[in-house]
């Protein structure tokens, strides 16, 4: 099987390690978030946003993350600003 990424396919081997990293980045978003308050710092900073970013959309698209960081994610997704941002108008191109 080959996975198609922008334009280009990973083999198997390629894919494994993909996996591989992907989990990687996963614990270490966890560990980033083991003091067990809802944000990286004790108040809310853009980079509780990086930090979900990436577990939000694979939690979007179906995929299994921990659930400590698909409850960030959600969380984070749900802020009022973060919902402004995302719904912005966008010009056309």
């Amino acid at each position: 099987m080959l996975l198609c990424v922008g334009f280009h396919f990973l083999s198997p081997y390629a894919m494994s390690v993909f996996v591989a990293l992907r989990e990687k980045a996963l614990l270490f978003r966890v560990q980033l978030l083991d003091h067990g308050g809802p944000n990286l710092f004790d108040t809310w900073r853009i980079a509780d946003l990086d930090l979900s970013l990436m577990p939000n959309r694979l939690v979007r698209n179906g995929y299994t993350v921990p659930v400590q960081l698909a409850d960030c994610a959600t969380r984070q997704w749900q802020r009022p600003s973060v919902q402004e941002w995302v719904t912005h108008d966008r010009p056309t191109r």
